[in-house]
């Protein structure tokens, strides 16, 4: 068993993955809010399907730069995340 702890994250990397991530759930969010923002009057409307995925894809990238940079600084005084990883024996395929 292998056993590793990972001691730094790359802001930028977190930003990235948290920024897809976050735009990917604002499209269900900003469809809903298209559909009952147009039945109640008010809201941003159909453009709401644009403008909220835009809007969550970019608190995602700064929460991720905020997390990753709290992380590392976090890590430096309590230890990092730990894992333990297995190696199981590659099967020869003929």
């Amino acid at each position: 068993m292998v056993h590793v702890e990972l001691k730094k994250i790359d802001p930028m990397s977190i930003a990235k993955l948290s920024t897809a991530i976050y735009g990917v759930f604002g499209i269900p969010i900003g469809i809903i809010m298209a559909t009952f923002g147009g039945l109640f009057g008010g809201g941003l409307g159909f453009s709401a399907i644009i403008i909220v995925p835009i809007a969550y894809a970019f608190i995602g990238f700064v929460s991720g730069i905020i997390v990753g940079l709290l992380y590392n600084v976090a890590a430096k005084y309590v230890g990092g995340v730990t894992f333990d990883f297995e190696q199981k024996p590659q099967e020869i395929e003929h």
